[in-house]
This record gives structure tokens, C-alpha cells and sequence, in this order.
């Protein structure tokens, strides 16, 4: 009988505060990306990374994923219609934030991404808990780059 286990693939669950540092490092020297309370993750991704974020047609219906990034070519491809539709403009900025999220704290794992369908390949290769833990941890960080921790605390002690 042969083996249907999944490829062991290990993904790191990173502590809250891990996190938080993370997002601060990412936005450190990158003042000028965020005004008043709000990251401009575009200007973050584009000025500080130096990440390209490129169009992709279809990209929801045919893999099921509104975006990808290519670590070693440093693009992050997105869904077209997520990047043209004015109604999906918060769903736009936290994807381009997790995408960025995977960046920082996936990129060795996706380093051979070049395509949607390596990206696919690598996301079956990971247990039910490893992927729990990666995209939750890119959620977490993503949330962190877009809600400096710098500018929500005074907010929450004002109160």
C-alpha cells in the first residue's frame, strides 16, 4: 500500500510580539509610507522592499487566490480584478499586506515560486497546521504593518 502521507514541510509559529517587532522593522525608515494613522502599503511594498506588483488576469478564478508573490523576482502578482475594483480597495491593501507578510517571513519557503501553480505546489506539500500556521502568522503580521503598534496604543489609552 503506498504512503499518502504529505511531505513534511516545517512552517514557524511566531509569537504576537515576534510579530509586532517584525512590523515595526518593516516600517522603520519607511516614515514617509505612512499619514496620520494609515500605511500606505503600496508606497512600502514599491520604495522600501522594492517589490513590483504586477496584474494578473484571473488569477481568483483559475487558482483560487487573490495574490502570489515570486520571492526571487521580487513581484507580487495580483488578482486584476482586486487591483481595478474601487469597492475592493481594503481587501487590496490587506492582501498586498500579507503578500508582504510572506516576504519577510516565508520567503525561503517560496523561494522556488515563480509560478501560481509552484506556489500551489508548495501550499499541498504543507500539513493542515503547518499552512494554519503560515497564513495565520501572515494575517497577524500583515494586520501589524497596517496598525503600527506606534499608532493604535495612544489611540486605545486615549479611551
Amino acid at each position: 500500500m503506498a504512503d499518502t502521507k504529505k511531505p513534511s514541510i516545517k512552517v514557524r509559529d511566531y509569537r504576537l510580539y515576534e510579530l509586532e517587532r517584525i512590523a515595526a522593522d518593516a516600517l522603520r525608515e519607511g516614515e514617509s509610507c505612512i499619514k496620520s494613522r494609515r500605511v500606505d502599503i503600496e508606497r512600502l511594498i514599491l520604495e522600501k522592499f522594492k517589490l513590483k506588483i504586477e496584474s494578473f488576469t484571473d488569477l481568483r478564478r483559475r487558482w483560487d487566490a487573490y495574490a502570489f508573490i515570486d520571492t526571487t523576482a521580487k513581484v507580487i502578482f495580483m488578482d486584476a480584478e482586486l487591483m481595478n475594483e474601487a469597492r475592493l480597495e481594503k481587501k487590496y491593501r490587506f492582501t498586498l499586506a500579507e503578500e508582504l507578510a510572506h516576504f519577510l517571513i516565508h520567503r525561503e519557503l517560496f523561494v522556488n515560486c515563480h509560478t501560481a501553480e509552484d506556489r500551489m505546489k508548495i501550499e499541498d506539500m504543507l500539513d493542515e497546521r503547518m499552512e494554519a500556521y503560515m497564513e495565520s502568522n501572515a494575517k497577524a503580521l500583515a494586520s501589524a504593518i497596517l496598525m503600527p503598534k506606534t499608532c493604535v496604543e495612544p489611540l486605545g489609552e486615549s479611551l
